[in-house]
């Protein structure tokens, strides 16, 4: 009776061991997910404007124009490809979550919109500017940015336009890949030139095909990044420099 007894207390410290991390576990993933549901259903229009600049500081009216016309101060710029359907306002606030689940008028709407990433300053010289965009059906949002795996379609599109709250600018498109959400590419500023030019490279290695586009380590870089839809934990990545 006392081995039973034993077993029995045994297994009873066994199950706690077990137990405890899996309650533990489930507490995190149902914090998080109710974190999440805040950000999408309860986030007010005073939070998304918290980076909205001033149109006093604008040296591009074409950007004062598109904030009139959709009544709203958070657009920073705005981003054409051509023979895509990627022509759209790009907005800015203080997370990367608004825009996730509204669109542009601040409307819940599960496409979300175009933004940049809220760690970006468009005013000063960040290395890497990230704007982020659904992978939608029907080709709205970023889908058509899967167009770029066509080495053919690379070729007749190499220069993209995203224009900002400073000035109009082109872009040359250096590489496209597809990666894990692992993969870490959203630092928008790196002061080490040794380790810009590292992740520069690695980019540009990355790439479906070579671009033939070189790369230095002065350059400004713009980044699109979507989800594939293809393979789990998965994101299309464009990559274009600045040249005007």
């Amino acid at each position: 009776m006392k081995n039973l007894y034993k077993q029995g207390s045994d297994w009873k410290n066994i199950s706690k061991l077990i137990l405890i991390p899996i309650l533990v576990l489930g507490c995190m993933i149902l914090f998080s997910y109710s974190y999440m549901f805040f950000l999408k259903n309860n986030q007010t229009d005073e939070y998304s404007s918290a980076l909205t600049i001033s149109t006093e500081n604008m040296l591009n009216p074409e950007i004062h124009i598109l904030r009139e016309k959709y009544k709203n101060n958070d657009i920073i710029g705005y981003l054409n490809i051509e023979d895509t359907r990627i022509d759209y306002p790009v907005v800015q606030t203080f997370n990367n979550y608004y825009y996730l689940y509204h669109d542009i008028y601040k409307e819940p709407n599960d496409a979300g919109w175009i933004f940049l990433d809220c760690n970006n300053d468009i005013s000063c010289n960040d290395n890497n500017i990230i704007i982020y965009g659904h992978n939608m059906k029907m080709d709205y949002r970023f889908h058509t940015l899967r167009y770029y795996a066509d080495e053919n379609f690379f070729k007749l599109h190499p220069i993209i336009t995203f224009n900002t709250l400073y000035g109009n600018y082109q872009w040359q498109v250096f590489t496209f890949f597809s990666t894990r959400f692992s993969y870490i590419y959203t630092t928008v500023f790196v002061e080490d030139d040794t380790r810009w030019m590292e992740i520069l490279a690695q980019l540009k290695t990355l790439s479906m095909y070579d671009t033939k586009v070189d790369i230095v380590d002065d350059d400004k870089i713009l980044l699109l990044s979507t989800c594939t839809d293809e393979i789990d934990a998965t994101r299309y990545i464009l990559g274009a420099k600045l040249i005007t």
